[in-house]
């Protein structure tokens, strides 16, 4: 009996003790990298992705062959591609982001379509360079090594609410020697259903295509920002607010690292920014429909008579800080202007250091308060209408543009923001011009 309760009372002491025993501790997220990246600078190297910096247009009528290149290419060689498209080399378009530029000088790019692989030169029919028309993709002979001497991690955080992204970006340099590193981070986008030329079909004109793999914005330098590399690891972090135009689950994060000449690409990765999501990378693009060009529209030859402007603008002039430009659009008046598709486009021109004009009736004049003439399309008179471009490209790579001047009129300015405009053209046509500010 005395055995028994000895063995009950153990059993209690013991139950006792594992109770008052702390729980292990979960390692922190810090911990569990740190792990990590010691595990990493024993590996010999890592694999590499390569990176596709592409340029293209949706002015460009022959980008679409060059996208169909690029994947057929890929298809050839292997899927450890990283696509990226900087809308940089013909005109800019909608998609056009700063620092873009700064990325096809650096590529030696003189137009487009074009492709850069890894910033490593190719020789192709005789000549080398870093930049290649896509076509010459598929038949590439690749000999790009397939690992690399640095890993590059992207881990991403995205909050839906407030739309804010988080990205830290990290990894191991195995070179012992090696001080720092450039670092690019950028987020592209996928699925844009927007215009593009296209010369390679049954037609050539413009459609609406699926733009893939656009850069939306650069977050580092163009060409990367320096980033220290201390005991074999490198590290940044990155926050940006994501417009609401942006389609979140279609958007990808892309970090890439080069040493101090900026060439060639050591090693890339990109990631979605929301967890569980492809980022829309199995998007092709394509085209989805024609859309109606300037042929499908009667020829133009003098100015509408009666317009509804639906938007406007207001700026201060380049060229002049009394000027305050005031322009007005309504894109659903489409019209053919020398075979070209146009939207009418109004200016009228305050003179006046306000950030908008003060209600009252303005009177057209010929010339400024001090006797100067306005320059250019707006000489002698300081509001002119004319049909704008659309779409900014012709059969000559160069904007046309039928303007008609006004005179002999006055702008009515009221309280609630809304401007009337009644003129006469140079051949005595009546102009009617209205707008509205739409309630937000």
């Amino acid at each position: 009996m005395k055995k028994l309760l000895y063995l009950c009372f153990a059993a209690v002491v013991l139950a006792a003790c594992n109770a008052n025993t702390p729980a292990e501790k979960e390692p922190t997220e810090a911990e569990l990298d740190s792990i990590e990246f010691a595990k990493e600078k024993t590996q010999s190297s890592f694999p590499r992705q390569h990176l596709i910096e592409h340029f293209t247009g949706e002015a460009c009528g022959y980008c679409p062959y060059g996208m169909s290149c690029i994947v057929e290419g890929i298809a050839k060689h292997g899927n450890n591609f990283i696509w990226v498209s900087h809308h940089e080399g013909y005109m800019p378009d909608e998609y056009t982001v700063a620092g873009s530029d700064s990325v096809r000088s650096l590529n030696q790019v003189m137009g487009a379509p074009a492709m850069v692989l890894n910033r490593v030169p190719r020789t192709i029919d005789g000549q080398t360079s870093l930049s290649f028309h896509p076509m010459d993709f598929p038949s590439l002979i690749m000999n790009d090594s397939e690992t690399s001497q640095v890993s590059v991690h992207v881990k991403s955080a995205y909050n839906s609410v407030t739309r804010e992204l988080s990205l830290r970006v990290r990894g191991t340099v195995l070179d012992v020697q090696t001080q720092s590193l450039y670092l690019t981070v950028l987020i592209k986008e996928n699925g844009l259903v927007g215009p593009q030329a296209d010369y390679n079909g049954t037609w050539s004109g413009w459609q609406e295509f699926t733009h893939t793999r656009v850069v939306r914005v650069i977050l580092t330098e163009p060409t990367g920002d320096v980033v220290a590399v201390n005991e074999q690891v490198y590290e940044k972090e990155f926050r940006y607010t994501l417009p609401e135009r942006w389609n979140a689950e279609h958007c990808v994060a892309v970090a890439y690292v080069t040493d101090v000449t900026l060439s060639p690409v050591i090693n890339a990765v990109q990631t979605p920014i929301i967890a569980g999501t492809t980022g829309g990378e199995e998007i092709t693009p394509e085209g989805v429909t024609r859309v109606p060009v300037a042929a499908d529209y009667p020829e133009t030859k003098t100015p509408l008579t009666d317009i509804v402007m639906t938007q406007c603008k207001f700026e201060r002039a380049k060229d002049n800080n009394k000027i305050l430009v005031a322009e007005f659009r309504n894109p659903s008046l489409i019209r053919n202007v020398n075979g070209i598709k146009c939207t009418p486009v109004i200016q009228v021109l305050f003179i006046t250091g306000a950030t908008t004009p003060q209600a009252g009736t303005y009177v057209l004049a010929t010339t400024l308060e001090d006797g100067t003439a306005i320059a250019g399309t707006r000489d002698d008179v300081n509001i002119n209408i004319y049909g704008s471009m659309y779409y900014m490209v012709s059969t000559v790579g160069e904007s046309v543009q039928r303007y008609w001047l006004l005179h002999e009129g006055q702008v009515v300015v009221g309280a609630d923001g809304s401007i009337t405009i009644e003129a006469t053209t140079l051949n005595n046509s009546p102009v009617h011009i209205t707008y509205t500010p739409q309630a937000e």
